[in-house]
This record gives C-alpha cells, sequence and structure tokens, in this order.
C-alpha cells in the first residue's frame, strides 16, 4: 500500500483541513495572547502600522477628509491635563513615567462615504482603499482585528455554518446606510468596552445632535450583559445595534469620532471619561437601583469569581478590612446600575489589579487603593483616577503566578492614612 493510500485511509480531507486549520490559529493566538503585549506586541503592532503607512488614513488625513466633504464637527475643546504622582517619594517606573502633562486636542467627528468593512472583526476600508485607523482606536487594535480576521478566515476553506445572526444588515454583502463601528477583537472585555468604546459615543451623539441623524453601532455578535446594560444607560436599546457576523460588509456613512490618546498612543485620554462619568453616573440614579444606604461607602473589590489574579489570603484581608467597615463586593453578581451607584458613593475602594477598577470612573473624591503583584504594575487606573481627581494609593505584593499575597499590616497602614486624611 502506497504511502498516500495510508494517509486517505487514515483521514479524509476534512480531518487534515480542519487539523492544519487549528495548527495556524493555535500559533495566531499564542502570538497575540496578553501575557506577550508588552513585550511583543505593542512594539510590533506599532510596526505593522508604520509599515502599512501608505494604506492607512491617519488621523490628520481623516481629519482633512471631513473637512472636504463637509462632514466635520468639532466639540467640547482642547484641554490640558495634569497627571499627578501618588503620595510617597519613590514611585516604581510604570508609575513614575506616567505622571507629567499634556495637551489633549479638539475632538471631531465626520462621516466617511462608501466604506467596506472586511474581516470577522472589521477594519474599515475607504473608498481609496485606505485601513481607517481612528475607527478602530488604535495601532494595537487594528493588528488584533486583523489576526483575528485571518484566523477565522481559515474556517472558509471548510463548508460554513449558517449565520445564527437575527439581524440581516449584519451579514454578507448587505449594505448599511448609516453607522458607526463599536467592535474590535478587545473590547468584549470589560476595560475596553468602556474606556475605549463606549467614550466614542459622545462624538456620535455630537454628529446626532447636529445632523438629526441616528446611525446604527455595529457591534460584535451575542453582546455581553454588560454591553447591553450599558447601552441602555445611555438610551440605546437592542433595535439600534448591528451585530456583525460577517466578513464583508458596506456602509454608506461610517460615522467616525476621533481618539483623544494624546497622553499615550496606547489609551484613550482621560478626558473623554468625564463625559460617560456624568452620562452613567446620572442614569444609574434615575434608575434608583439600590438605594446608597443600602451598600458600604467603603468597598473592597473581590476577584473570588475570577480564574487568575486572586488574592490567596484573602480572609486575612477581609478580616482587617472589615474591622474598619469595609464590605466585599463580587462585581459579576450585580447589573451595570448597582456597580455605577456602589462606586459613585464609596469614599474609599480596595481592589486588586482587574477590571472592576475601570468603575473608578463612576467614582468621586474616593481614595483608591490598587494591589498589584509585584513584578506586574499597570498603570491604567492610576491614571483614570488622577484625571478624576481621586486620591491614588498602591501596595506592590508577593506573588504565586497571577496571584498575589497582601501585607496585611502594610495594608492597614495604607487603608488607615486613607481615611484620616
Amino acid at each position: 500500500m502506497s504511502v498516500v493510500d495510508k494517509l486517505t485511509q487514515r483521514s479524509n480531507m476534512d480531518d487534515f483541513l480542519t487539523a492544519s486549520s487549528k495548527t495556524v490559529k493555535n500559533t495566531v493566538s499564542t502570538l497575540f495572547h496578553p501575557t506577550t503585549y508588552s513585550q511583543y506586541f505593542h512594539p510590533a503592532s506599532y510596526a505593522l502600522v508604520d509599515h502599512l503607512s501608505p494604506l492607512i488614513l491617519e488621523r490628520a488625513d481623516l481629519e482633512e477628509r471631513f473637512r472636504t466633504n463637509g462632514s466635520i464637527h468639532y466639540y467640547d475643546q482642547e484641554r490640558e491635563v495634569e497627571i499627578t504622582p501618588p503620595p510617597g517619594d519613590s514611585h516604581v517606573s510604570e508609575i513614575a513615567t506616567r505622571a507629567g502633562t499634556a495637551t489633549i486636542s479638539q475632538p471631531f467627528v465626520g462621516a466617511l462615504q462608501n466604506v467596506r468593512l472586511v474581516g470577522r472583526c472589521p477594519v474599515p476600508v475607504d473608498r481609496t482603499n485606505k485601513l481607517v485607523l481612528e475607527a478602530v482606536v488604535s495601532p494595537e487594535v487594528m493588528a488584533l482585528n486583523m489576526a483575528h480576521s485571518a484566523r477565522n478566515g481559515l474556517d472558509e476553506i471548510r463548508p460554513t455554518r449558517p449565520s445564527t445572526s437575527s439581524h440581516s444588515n449584519a451579514s454578507g454583502q448587505d449594505e448599511i446606510e448609516s453607522a458607526v463601528l463599536l467592535y474590535n477583537q478587545w473590547n468584549r472585555g470589560y476595560f475596553h468596552w468602556t474606556v475605549e468604546t463606549l467614550t466614542r459615543l459622545e462624538g456620535v451623539e455630537a454628529y446626532r445632535e447636529r445632523t438629526g441623524e441616528k446611525p446604527k453601532l455595529i457591534v460584535g455578535p451575542e453582546p455581553t450583559r454588560f454591553q447591553l446594560e450599558s447601552l441602555a444607560l445611555l438610551g440605546y436599546d437592542r433595535d439600534d445595534l448591528i451585530e456583525w457576523d460577517a466578513h464583508y460588509g458596506k456602509v454608506d456613512r461610517l460615522i467616525v469620532p476621533s481618539v483623544r490618546r494624546e497622553l499615550n498612543p496606547g489609551e484613550t485620554s482621560p478626558v473623554a471619561h468625564w463625559w460617560l462619568h456624568e452620562r452613567m453616573c446620572k442614569a444609574a440614579d434615575e434608575e434608583a437601583a439600590i438605594e446608597t444606604t443600602d451598600v458600604s461607602n467603603r468597598v473592597y473589590i473581590s476577584r473570588e469569581d475570577a480564574d487568575y489574579r486572586q488574592i490567596l489570603n484573602e480572609d486575612e484581608v477581609l478580616d482587617v478590612l472589615e474591622s474598619y467597615g469595609f464590605e466585599k463586593y463580587v462585581l459579576s453578581d450585580r447589573s451595570m446600575a448597582e456597580d455605577i451607584s456602589l462606586f459613585s458613593q464609596a469614599d474609599v475602594i480596595v481592589a486588586p489589579h482587574g477590571a472592576g477598577l475601570t468603575n473608578v470612573l463612576y467614582s468621586d473624591n474616593a481614595t483608591v487603593i490598587e494591589l498589584f503583584r509585584s513584578n506586574y504594575v499597570q498603570p491604567v487606573y492610576y491614571v483614570l483616577s488622577s484625571q478624576l481627581g481621586l486620591d491614588y494609593r498602591y501596595l506592590l505584593c508577593d506573588y504565586e503566578g497571577t496571584d498575589i499575597t497582601v501585607d496585611v499590616d502594610t495594608l492597614e497602614e495604607a487603608v488607615v492614612d486613607a481615611i484620616e486624611q
């Protein structure tokens, strides 16, 4: 029996294609895993955008295009922002290097005509065949969208399953009249959805006020509970959404708000969060999900429901915190309105680093104490807290893998200092 006969006998073509697809997809997934982000992916994504620069519609070009077609609308204003250092004489480099000032340009919004959306996590391509970077937030997101679409495109070599989308505009060649892109590979995560996606709706609403046109919101298939709840608080229901479940589509008018990220190219500047703070807190108050008397104003956020970044000695931590009137909250058990109400009335918030701290965006006059493992410090909540006028502290903790052990004596000192200030 020949080698070919043996291979044919042991496997069919579909099995072969499936195995090949999995191998390539697993390789791509590894390359873009979050643990490789800072060392490899972040610089690689910027190198990719630099390499593709002749094919990319940059922010300045987009602004000029909007001026030319008469759709540009400026809103808010240029702002100077200052990130103040946390208390203390010395800080880890990740924190120290973020302190300083920056000028955040005046944002704008406009419409691009005849745009194609390409990929499972779509990248917009304008009629001059340029990639619209501003519509996908950042170079990192563009690279992720491209990788995700390439990985999922491998499935097309095998018979495709019927689309399960209930929205006719989300499939195939159907044309969408007017829409804004709110879907990318990262924003099924709570942090990225909130700070990089919901903040874009300020520009969308400025466009709507100027034109009277209400564009559809292109989101991912099967939106998460927090995505739907947050959009509902901002006045959008399911009928306003298009659930993207296609490899290709067309938009007659793609509404593109500019992204304020001059403070750090990889992040949305905190200026963009002020509008969201006001809108969401007002909506949560109106919904009256809970009474402020039902919760403590000293809040501990637990990650007991998470697979990683847990506190190994959480019982000891709770013994200390409860003696000062703290209560433990697991945010996945609560609605968006409840979380907003919880953070808006909090005086002191203690939490390990994680997406739950995104909700400090809704806090007023609070002290935030963030718990890091000593080999992994991310300054995003420090920057956010500083711009919202919150008092920010952090503790470096011993760790095992991604989990941490908190020095309860040091924590108690930080809590007492926060309470007595």
